[in-house]
């Protein structure tokens, strides 16, 4: 694994082949300039949607998410698959044309098929991205992606239907967890984490990750109290790799003056016995952040 890259714990997956095809076709962004060697990895019709933008063409998308970007170098964390879909936690390093370099923390959900990748889904948040590149160079307009009622996210590709999510005791709390989003109450929602587990919200403008019973718990009366009365929650995808559960879905925020926005998210969630050590969450905080004041 190349120098920075980062594992929170090793994950054993199976099958492999899929998992095969994921790490060439992020290995492939190492050199944006040759075009060539990326679609090897794609079907020709593969299609990348960054969450809250619509699907493009794969290279179009590739080329268009970092503007200036020539090399993406793409440090696999975790990653678990199900079926013909690979959900893969990775820290990319972005080397833009004046050699300036910054990273971001991203998600993604690949969909291989016949040996190649057929369409993706990724998760980050631009603003933080740009204010590690240096404050206002290509930052993201305002207005620009999806939009901010409804967002493209809110009709994913490849929507795999009901039915579809892993069985096992991690995914089966996962989804319990969720579920009690729609109702929530502090004090049951910081039951779920041990005494040492951590919260984290990975965008950078959403504040530091909350470690512990009493930091969870003040974070979720701040959330109820002040902004929102629950938040319904759709699972688009999941999929489980021993005590680790990735969990794609589209969360429809309550807001408690009667608006509701739909946020799409792919979190990592760690189990031990039934209870949470870490949560992850991946999403576009600063489109958020703007809907929120439409």
């Amino acid at each position: 694994m190349p120098a920075g890259c980062y594992r929170s714990r090793g994950v054993s997956v199976a099958p492999r082949d899929q998992a095969v095809v994921v790490e060439k076709f992020l290995a492939s962004l190492a050199d944006l300039r040759r075009t060539e060697t990326i679609r090897t990895c794609l079907h020709d019709d593969a299609v990348v949607q960054d969450v809250i933008k619509a699907p493009q063409p794969a290279i179009e998308a590739i080329r268009g998410r970092w503007p200036g970007a020539t090399r993406i170098v793409a440090c696999v964390g975790n990653l678990a698959v199900r079926g013909q879909a690979v959900h893969v936690e990775h820290r990319d390093e972005v080397t833009m044309a004046d050699g300036s370099i910054a990273t971001i923390e991203c998600t993604g959900t690949y969909v291989v098929d016949d040996g190649r990748l057929k369409r993706a889904r990724v998760y980050y948040d631009r603003a933080t991205f740009h204010r590690r590149l240096g404050e206002g160079r290509g930052a993201p307009a305002e207005d620009e992606g999806a939009d901010l009622v409804a967002p493209h996210g809110a009709d994913l590709v490849g929507h795999p239907g009901p039915g579809r999510e892993p069985d096992g005791h991690a995914a089966l709390a996962a989804r319990a967890f969720f579920r009690d989003w729609a109702e929530p109450d502090p004090e049951d929602m910081a039951r779920w984490w041990w005494p040492d587990g951590v919260f984290d919200n990975v965008p950078d403008g959403s504040g530091p990750p909350r470690r512990g019973a009493a930091e969870i718990r003040e974070l979720w009366a701040q959330w109820t109290d002040r902004v929102f009365s629950g938040v319904d929650i759709d699972i688009v995808s999941m999929a489980a790799a021993g005590d680790l559960v990735f969990v794609e879905r589209l969360d429809h925020v309550r807001f408690r003056d009667g608006r509701v926005r739909t946020l799409p998210c792919h979190a990592v969630v760690e189990f031990r016995d039934a209870r949470i050590t870490a949560v992850r969450d991946h999403f576009d905080f600063g489109w958020f952040a703007r809907a929120v004041r439409v």
